[in-house]
C-alpha cells in the first residue's frame, strides 16, 4: 500500500525557512499511511501559533512584514519586469546569461508565466559573473541594448533558447553572432551594434554587478521568491507546487472554526464528483471537531474543485488540498479524535490525515479495501453508504512514485444536509 502522509514541516534551505501545510510524500513500505505532507515550497511562517482550545492557527505570510528591513532593492521602473503589476507571486532571478542553471531556469520561469499569467510576475536582474563566463558581459550588454528598444525580455528569451549554439564561443565570434540575430527580434543590426558597446551600456551592466556584488551574491541562478531567498530545487514541478501553495495562502482561515454543529443530530456529507456522485454519514458524535471542521470548510467552497490527487487502487483515495499538490491545508491544526467503537474493518471509511497529534486539517482519505493497520492513528469523520462504484472509477495516480501521473479527476463540490 503505497505512503500518502499529512504534515506540517518547517524546511530550512540555507537562508530561507518554508512552511507547508498538506499531506505528503510518505515513504514506501509494505503497508504505509495516510500522512499529511511535507516539501521543499513555502508559505512563510511569521508568527507563534495561536492555540485556542484544541485547534492553532498557523499565520502565514507570502512576502517580509512592513517593518521588516531587506537587504534587496525594491522592484523599480529601472528594473526588466514581466507579468502582472500586482501580481500575488514575484520571482525576482539575479542572472548570467552564460549560467548553464540560469539558462536551465529559464524555461521553467516561461512554462509558468504561462500557467499563472494572472498571478505571477517575473523580475530579472544583471550578475554577470565574468570572472568565470568569458561572454557574460556581452551578453548582459545585449539584453539592456534590446531593452533600450523595448526588447529585453526577446533578448532575454533568445539568449537563452539558443544557450547552447553561442555558450563556447569566443567573445568575437559571439559578439557578430549577436548583432546577427538582433534582425531576428525586430532590431537594426548596425544600430544595435553600435549600441551594444556603448559607454551607457556597458555603465550599466558594470553597475547592476556593483549592486548585486555589494548584496553579497557570488553565484546565480539567485531567486528571491515574494522578497524571500529561495535556494531550493528549480525545477518546474517544484516552483509550481510553490506559486500553487502561495496563491493557496489567499485563501486559508486565520482562526479556528467556532464548534456549531450537534453532535445530536445526523449529518450527510454529498460528494459530488466528475465521476458520480458519493454520500457519507457523518459521524458528529464521535468526532465533532473533526466534523465540525469538514463542515465549515464544504460550506466555505474549500473543496470546490478539488483534485483527487492520491488514488491508490484496493487502497485509499485522498483529497482536500484546494492547490492540487497533497502539501496544502486551511491554515489551522487540531486534535486527532480517536474512538474505539469504530475503525478501518471495511470499505468506505472517511477519516482526516494526518502526521502525528494535533495535527488534522482539512485533507480527508476514503478507504477502498479493509485497512485495518490504519485503527487507531486517524480520526474517523464517517462511512459512505452510496457511491463506492464513483471512488473505484476514480482515474489512479501516485504522485510519490516518481512518475508523471495523469490528471486527477475533481471532487467539484460537498453538499450538507442536516436532520
Amino acid at each position: 500500500m503505497a505512503g500518502f502522509m499529512n504534515r506540517k514541516s518547517f524546511i530550512v534551505s540555507n537562508l530561507i525557512v518554508i512552511f507547508f501545510l498538506g499531506s505528503c510524500n510518505g515513504v514506501e513500505k509494505a503497508t504505509s499511511y495516510p500522512e499529511q505532507s511535507t516539501s521543499t515550497l513555502p508559505l512563510l511562517l511569521t508568527q507563534t501559533p495561536t492555540i485556542q482550545a484544541l485547534c492553532q492557527t498557523i499565520p502565514t505570510a507570502p512576502t517580509p512584514g512592513p517593518d521588516e528591513k531587506s537587504i534587496f532593492p525594491a522592484i523599480d521602473k529601472a528594473d526588466h519586469v514581466r507579468g502582472p503589476v500586482g501580481a500575488n507571486v514575484t520571482f525576482v532571478e539575479y542572472g548570467d546569461f552564460q549560467c548553464p542553471g540560469c539558462a536551465n531556469l529559464a524555461p521553467v520561469l516561461l512554462q509558468l508565466e504561462e500557467k499563472f499569467s494572472k498571478d505571477l510576475q517575473v523580475v530579472f536582474r544583471q550578475l554577470p559573473l565574468y570572472d568565470i563566463h568569458d561572454k557574460a558581459l556581452l551578453a548582459a550588454q545585449a539584453a539592456e541594448a534590446a531593452g533600450d528598444f523595448g526588447k529585453f525580455w526577446e533578448m532575454h528569451d533568445l539568449l537563452y533558447g539558443q544557450f547552447e549554439l553561442w555558450k563556447s564561443m569566443t567573445p568575437e565570434l559571439f559578439s557578430s553572432w549577436v548583432v546577427e540575430q538582433a534582425s531576428s527580434i525586430g532590431l537594426d543590426k548596425a544600430i544595435f551594434a553600435e549600441k551594444l558597446t556603448s559607454q551607457t551600456i556597458t555603465s550599466r551592466v558594470e553597475k547592476d554587478l556593483e549592486l548585486g556584488l555589494g548584496i553579497g551574491l557570488r553565484t546565480t541562478p539567485f531567486l528571491l521568491i515574494n522578497g524571500q531567498m529561495y535556494n531550493g530545487p528549480r525545477d518546474y514541478s517544484s516552483l509550481d507546487q510553490i506559486v500553487r501553495l502561495i496563491l493557496l495562502g489567499k485563501s486559508q482561515f486565520n482562526s479556528c472554526p467556532k464548534l456549531s454543529i450537534d453532535p445530536l443530530k445526523q449529518y450527510i456529507a454529498f460528494i459530488h464528483t466528475e465521476k458520480g456522485d458519493i454520500t457519507i454519514q457523518l459521524f458528529p458524535d464521535k468526532a465533532p471537531f473533526a466534523v465540525n471542521s469538514f463542515i465549515f470548510l464544504a460550506s466555505k467552497g474549500w473543496y470546490d474543485n478539488n483534485t483527487f490527487y492520491k488514488v491508490i487502487p484496493n487502497s485509499i483515495v485522498q483529497t482536500g488540498d484546494p492547490s492540487g499538490t497533497g502539501l496544502g491545508g486551511p491554515g489551522y491544526l487540531f486534535q486527532i479524535e480517536t474512538d474505539q467503537s469504530i475503525n478501518f474493518d471495511s470499505p468506505g471509511v472517511v477519516a482526516l490525515a494526518n502526521s502525528g497529534m494535533d495535527t488534522n486539517g482539512s485533507q480527508f482519505f476514503i478507504t477502498l479495501t479493509p485497512q485495518p493497520d490504519l485503527n487507531g492513528m486517524y480520526t474517523i469523520i464517517g462511512q459512505v453508504i452510496s457511491g463506492m462504484d464513483v471512488l473505484n472509477k476514480l482515474t489512479p495516480r501516485n504522485p510519490e512514485n516518481g512518475i508523471t501521473s495523469p490528471n486527477g479527476d475533481l471532487l467539484i463540490s460537498i453538499t450538507i444536509s442536516e436532520k
